[in-house]
């Protein structure tokens, strides 16, 4: 008697999807590398002078700290403010502003260190334990300063928010936009924008820089609305009974806004965020 057998194979679409699915995202890693290599000598250098120019404004100023530790200071207030695209020197004037470059002074408040933060906020964005240590404050001052960036797309609005908080930052930002009394809120925080600017203003006269550009210290400032040049509409086509040019869609008709380019940093991943998503 012979006996026949019938195999069947099982196609199943949907599972050699997934696997594949899965293989590519594991060979993402290794065929794009997420951190890009930075160190070229003219990067370096360049880093090098800013460190200079950084030292030479704290150095002599500051308090409490030896000179090695004004040394490390400097450099992480240069490495630290490239992480957010801050001016250097900008966060060299909050220092000012804030401390007088005395790393020991605690504030009524309670706000210690260089930065003057507050012990709360302090661990909220750091998880060093001295909040005197010069160089741990410094990373966790500019960190929040980076924290309310992402909120406050401003420089004036980023220094009221670390002056006087986010809450009363953002309700003086609500009276101002629906122009109520604005008496009510606090004259420090009102005025700490303009004492900022004047000490940076001064700082980029040192630095042979133009203090007309004072008010690019914080780099991912939103671009203004670049006016939309006006459709020329063109003449009615007999055949189709429209101009061609009134097909242009409707955005393209109103004001848009725009980026300017920004040169790629050491972390490919930072900057295409930032030139997609404003």
């Amino acid at each position: 008697m012979k006996t026949e057998y019938t195999i069947t194979f099982t196609v199943r679409p949907f599972v050699w999807l997934r696997r594949m699915t899965y293989a590519c995202v594991a060979l993402v890693p290794m065929l794009v590398p997420l951190k890009m290599s930075s160190t070229t000598p003219e990067k370096d250098a360049a880093v090098e002078a800013l460190v200079e120019q950084v030292e030479a404004e704290v150095a002599p100023r500051i308090r409490g700290v030896t000179s090695g530790e004004a040394e490390k200071t400097a450099r992480a207030i240069v490495h630290e403010s490239a992480k957010y695209n801050f001016d250097p020197l900008w966060v060299v004037a909050v220092i000012e502003a804030e401390s007088n470059f005395d790393a020991e002074v605690c504030s009524p408040t309670g706000a210690r260190g260089l930065m003057q933060l507050l012990p709360r906020t302090f661990r909220s964005v750091s998880k060093a334990s001295k909040m005197y240590d010069p160089v741990e404050n410094v990373r966790a001052g500019i960190a929040y300063l980076g924290f309310l960036s992402k909120t406050f797309h401003r420089a004036e609005s980023i220094l009221m928010a670390y002056n006087g908080g986010p809450a009363a930052a953002t309700a003086y930002l609500k009276a101002q936009a629906s122009k109520e009394d604005l008496d009510g809120h606090p004259a420090e925080m009102r005025g700490y924008p303009s004492k900022v600017t004047d000490r940076y203003k001064k700082l980029l006269v040192r630095a042979g820089k133009d203090p007309r550009r004072a008010h690019l210290s914080y780099h991912n400032l939103p671009d203004p609305v670049k006016p939309a040049k006006p459709v020329k509409r063109g003449v009615k086509n007999p055949v189709i009974g429209f101009a061609l040019t009134d097909l242009a869609p409707a955005p393209l008709l109103t004001a848009v806004p725009y980026r300017a380019y920004q040169p790629p940093p050491a972390n490919i991943v930072e900057w295409v965020e930032t030139m997609l998503w404003p």
